[in-house]
């Protein structure tokens, strides 16, 4: 009796997946266990295994077919072994190409590209976001002086102990899971009208793929030492990079950070990912002007950081002293005893 092969279910959210590529193709030998099948969700790219041994067959969700998880895909079938009827049944699904698109377009010749999953899941949450949440925002300019000194000492230390190097990144998540540990409610979420405040502290990466972003979690910040969450988010970005994360990997987010330092960006706005409360973007490290103490002023590196929060969680007095903290912490980073 053939056996159904069905689109998995990898996330309790989940209610789609895109078809990436069959690795097997219709009419070979299969082995159970074996992986034949690349999927994407909205987050991840997942290899699939073959639920048994035979031919496969009747495959009916193609590369670029976004496909109800719970569908069946295709059939794997003893030798001989004809198709189930309600296979042999299934129409044939319409599938254009791009002269055909062009075709049918009325308009300038121009190029479509259809939405993936991915960029269909941001546009949907970013846009409930930023309709829904009142979004009110705080600048602070910090002096970064110290910061580079200690980020090199850090650097210098990995390089002896053979360990990767210690991003600008990894820093601000030290700092920000710091901070949160003494600003709770900016470790929030909001649901169904329910303030739930976080005890772990979750730090989210906000990376920049080529075709979207993903949010890579470092769990419990706050209990990790520099270098542990240098290792971290240093592997966390290349997977995420490759399309290597796994589903609990992405999940769990109590606060984000969004750095588009490295592309040249000095400031900017972020929106918040929901249920969080809070996002701080930051931008480059420039040189700018620095007033001392005494009136004067110095050129020195600086950075933009700016926090987004949620009006309906957060006060205007509790989001100031939370980012006042972070550049406090920021320009008084604590040095390496040497």
């Amino acid at each position: 009796m053939a056996i159904e092969m069905i689109m998995p279910k990898v996330d309790k959210d989940q209610q789609t997946c895109t078809v990436v590529e069959w690795l097997k193709a219709e009419g070979q030998q299969v082995k159970e266990g074996e992986i034949i099948l690349v999927i994407e969700t909205d987050k991840i790219t997942i290899d699939v295994e073959s639920p048994g041994t035979g031919i496969l067959g009747g495959i009916s969700a193609h590369p670029g077919d976004t496909i109800p998880v719970g569908t069946v895909i295709a059939y794997i079938m003893a030798e001989g072994e004809e198709l189930p009827e309600v296979a042999r049944r299934q129409p044939p699904k319409e599938r254009l190409t791009e002269a055909a698109i062009a075709e049918k377009s009325a308009g300038p010749s121009r190029k479509e590209i259809p939405l993936d999953s991915m960029r269909r899941t941001i546009i949907e949450r970013l846009t409930t976001s930023y309709q829904t949440i009142p979004h009110i925002q705080f600048q602070a300019v910090v002096d970064m002086t110290k910061f580079n000194k200690v980020r090199k000492d850090y650097n210098d230390l990995a390089e002896l102990g053979d360990a990767g190097k210690v991003s600008v990144t990894a820093l601000l998540v030290k700092v920000v899971a710091e901070t949160l540990a003494d600003h709770p409610w900016l470790n929030s979420s909001l649901l169904d009208e329910v303030i739930y405040l976080h005890e772990d502290i979750n730090i989210g990466l906000a990376v920049a793929l080529e075709n979207g972003l993903i949010i890579p979690v470092v769990k419990n910040a706050d209990q990790k030492d520099i270098l542990e969450i240098a290792a971290e988010s240093n592997d966390l970005i290349a997977r995420a990079r490759e399309g290597k994360l796994s589903g609990a990997e992405v999940k769990g987010a109590t606060f984000t950070i969004s750095n588009l330092g490295p592309f040249g960006v000095e400031q900017f706005t972020a929106i918040i990912n929901p249920p969080e409360v809070g996002v701080l973007a930051v931008g480059a490290i420039a040189p700018g002007a620095v007033v001392g103490k005494g009136s004067e002023i110095t050129v020195s590196p600086i950075m933009r950081c700016t926090l987004s929060v949620d009006h309906r969680v957060i006060d205007g007095a509790v989001a100031a002293k939370f980012i006042a903290d972070v550049k406090a912490k920021l320009e008084d980073l604590k040095e390496l005893n040497h």
